[in-house]
């Protein structure tokens, strides 16, 4: 719920019927100076159930990485704001610095699943697993072009590049390529390795092996 844009609005409205809501603050650098005002939307309409979590780094989020908080960003985060947060600054994660290496020393592969598997199509009938973002490499195939068995037998298999790419190569091997030990940005693990593969999918789109 965005607190702009009829977000004081709709909490009131919830909460005249007895219904909680909850607000999520999606940290970027772009709205550190706007953490103030936030507090005092939080204040303002008494919001009792609210997280700060971090961007993702795949899909649209990868185009926002260099928004991404660093570490030395958390000084500008209001004390009361992180109180006030269900789970701190823990969603946050922790500085790529000090991730990696302990990715470097993991042999296995990533093996990205998802809790509850489903399938996304998009408008152009393109199918495509709920493990990732729905980009060229994660793509199982198309309904129209394909057929549905085809479709299916990819998501069984295991056959996209994506897909292949997540359950034999280590973990290691994506982070040596991919990871840089001068980054403070913050990540969780998951996250960060997202952004791995997200990276080894363009190469692998133009021809980088």
């Amino acid at each position: 719920m965005h607190p702009t844009h009829g977000g004081r609005q709709h909490s009131r409205r919830c909460q005249a019927v007895g219904i909680t809501p909850r607000w999520q603050l999606f940290l970027t650098k772009r709205c550190l100076p706007e953490l103030p005002d936030f507090l005092k939307l939080i204040r303002e309409c008494r919001i009792r159930s609210f997280f700060i979590g971090g961007i993702d780094p795949e899909g649209c989020g990868y185009e926002l990485e260099d928004e991404r908080i660093e570490r030395d960003d958390l000084r500008y985060i209001p004390a009361e704001l992180i109180a006030l947060s269900r789970d701190g600054l823990d969603l946050l994660g922790q500085p790529e610095c000090e991730l990696l290496p302990k990715l470097y020393a993991d042999d296995s592969p990533p093996n990205i699943s998802a809790n509850f598997p489903c399938l996304f199509v998009d408008a152009d009938f393109d199918v495509y697993p709920n493990i990732a973002e729905p980009a060229p490499w994660w793509r199982l195939g198309n309904l129209r072009r394909d057929g549905v068995d085809a479709v299916m037998r990819a998501y069984r298999d295991g056959t996209t590049p994506g897909m292949t790419a997540s359950h034999t190569i280590p973990t290691a091997d994506f982070a040596r390529r991919y990871g840089n030990l001068n980054s403070s940005k913050l990540y969780d693990k998951s996250d960060l390795i997202c952004r791995f593969l997200h990276r080894w999918g363009e190469d692998y789109m133009e021809g980088i092996k």
